[in-house]
């Protein structure tokens, strides 16, 4: 019996296309704008909080940016949020994309998420690092929910930025399932990303 080539290249794809529907997709969702946000009283209660140091020494701490509460049960039970509110805020514009980094760092690790805000359009990636390097293989997560209110639909460098982000991601990093959950409000200036 022959087969062509064309069997064998249309059976190779169908083996492609199949394997990959088993590694979920970033699902990007539409943002909510409220233009009333930056006015909710959360904001005048950070204005009396510092944020902690950045990840220098000398960093001196500035006014509080986030209320957002984030947990991971990558390194302490998911029920333990003594360190969840433990955040800084960044947001930077790079190209047409709004990177909004929420977490916290020193010189040797952090964690925390990205929102990558663009065209009325959003996701979010959680994130961990450390000194310790390993080799393997990158994680992959499933959007359980994300839901991000932003005061205005499209920002410049030095806008001011307000906004509400909710969500529940799972992570599989190499067989460890990580679930990783955030509420809250958060505020920045926007940078221009300079890395």
């Amino acid at each position: 019996m022959k087969v062509s080539y064309l069997t064998i290249a249309f059976f190779c794809v169908l083996l492609i296309c199949t394997s990959c529907t088993n590694i979920p997709q970033p699902v990007w969702q539409k943002v909510t704008i409220d233009s009333t946000i930056s006015r909710n009283k959360i904001f005048s209660f950070l204005d009396k909080q510092r944020d902690n140091h950045g990840p220098l020494p000398n960093d001196t701490p500035g006014i509080k940016t986030s209320d957002v509460s984030y947990i991971n049960d990558r390194v302490r039970n998911i029920n333990d949020s003594t360190y969840a509110k433990i955040n800084n805020c960044e947001a930077f514009v790079k190209a047409d994309t709004i990177m909004i980094n929420i977490g916290s760092s020193n010189l040797f690790s952090g964690s925390g998420f990205m929102i990558n805000y663009t065209s009325r359009h959003f996701l979010i990636e959680p994130y961990s690092y450390s000194d310790v390097i390993l080799e393997k293989d990158a994680p992959t997560f499933q959007w359980v929910y994300q839901r991000l209110k932003l005061d205005k639909p499209a920002y410049k460098i030095n806008d001011s930025l307000h906004g509400y982000v909710s969500f529940k991601i799972i992570e599989n990093d190499n067989g460890q399932i990580i679930t990783h959950i955030g509420d809250g409000y958060f505020r920045s200036k926007i940078k221009s990303w300079d890395f």
